[in-house]
């Protein structure tokens, strides 16, 4: 099929939605850990296993969308924009359903195809599901083959407080990004998706408009230039 190595990275992993966030020297070098046999050292190396993004307990699918790949191409098969922590609500169509396909435990290496899998349930979806998972999808279709340092994402959030009128002379207003982030995203779906910031100084959010010392997720990312540019900004 002339499937190599990096095309079956960048097109059938979820893979893209880490790399614009890890400095380009240590991206090269998870890329070259999921050539082989890394044993969980990418998860490690990548952020994911410290995150509070976690993954999936179990496979996610859409029934509508497995009608369509049967109709289509005689078959069905598991799509990545599915599995993506967070995500609730179909590319195309409403609410995702939850299967009882564990990703974690004895049987996690089983092959299960989608036709055979038993449901769970149907995730009620709200307009904050829908909005982020458009922004996911985006993120999916990165091919940015190098990533911005620390230091570039500081000052990138720095300006972004700035064009805003986020600024308190020369210090950041965090209250009033805190209020906008809120507002564009609500209480209820920030806190069901782990995302709620507090307002201590420790604040996730208060850290991503600081000086990086670390990668922050897709998520945090995607929800802040979201909220802070009305929509108009993205990272790709």
């Amino acid at each position: 099929l002339g499937l190599g190595t990096k095309e079956l990275i960048e097109n059938h992993t979820l893979w893209p939605l880490y790399a614009p966030f890890i400095p380009y020297p240590r991206r090269k070098d998870i890329q070259q850990l999921m050539t082989g046999n890394s044993y969980g050292a990418v998860h490690l190396a990548s952020g994911r296993a410290a995150s509070r993004i976690k993954q999936n307990f179990s496979l996610q699918l859409c029934q509508k969308c497995v009608e369509d790949q049967i109709t289509t191409y005689g078959e069905s098969f598991w799509d990545r924009r599915w599995q993506v922590p967070l995500v609730k609500a179909c590319y195309k169509h409403r609410g995702l359903c939850e299967t009882k396909v564990r990703i974690i435990g004895e049987h996690r290496h089983a092959f299960i195809g989608v036709i055979d899998a038993k449901l769970n349930k149907e995730f009620r979806v709200s307009e904050s599901d829908e909005r982020f998972t458009v922004l996911v999808n985006l993120l999916l279709q990165n091919s940015i083959s190098e990533s911005p340092t620390y230091w570039q994402w500081s000052q990138f959030y720095r300006q972004l407080a700035k064009n805003c009128g986020f600024m308190l002379g020369n210090r950041i207003d965090h209250k009033k990004i805190f209020e906008r982030y809120i507002s564009q995203w609500t209480e209820m779906w920030l806190k069901q998706s782990k995302l709620w910031p507090d307002k201590y100084e420790t604040s996730w959010l208060r850290s991503i408009f600081r000086k990086h010392r670390k990668s922050f997720s897709f998520a945090e990312h995607i929800t802040v230039i979201y909220a802070l540019s009305d929509g108009r900004l993205s990272v790709i």
